[in-house]
């Protein structure tokens, strides 16, 4: 008599409806959840860190230029006008440019993380 096994290897694979248990799906990714979650905290740290500097510079910079102190270099913010330093200017104006960049680059992170989601999802 033969056993199942060998009825098995004798008849090959079975057509869809059969005994054969389905396989199962493959795990979950969460890596572009997790790096869509570390860069959103990174740019909430930034936007932070940014407000709190020019912040600052509105509290302790003056409102006349200062040839002693180097701070001749206007800073116009709609609530004051501040007089700052070369290297002060040039620290809020690349804070300036870098966290309007990060916010878009962390949008198209997120839709671009979506969209695999849903992709991977209609699969």
């Amino acid at each position: 008599m033969l056993s199942d096994r060998d009825i098995r290897e004798r008849l090959g694979p079975l057509a869809s409806g059969g005994a054969e248990a389905e396989p199962e799906p493959p795990p979950k990714r969460h890596a572009g959840r997790w790096t869509l979650s570390l860069l959103a905290a990174a740019a909430l740290v930034l936007w932070s860190a940014g407000i709190a500097l020019i912040l600052h510079f509105e509290r302790t910079a003056p409102h006349q230029p200062d040839a002693r102190t180097s701070q001749i270099y206007r800073f116009n913010d709609p609530f004051s006008i501040v007089y700052l330093s070369a290297q002060q200017h040039a620290l809020v104006d690349g804070a300036l440019i870098v966290l309007p960049v990060v916010t878009i680059l962390i949008v198209i992170a997120a839709v671009m993380t979506i969209s695999r989601t849903l992709a991977a999802s209609e699969v």
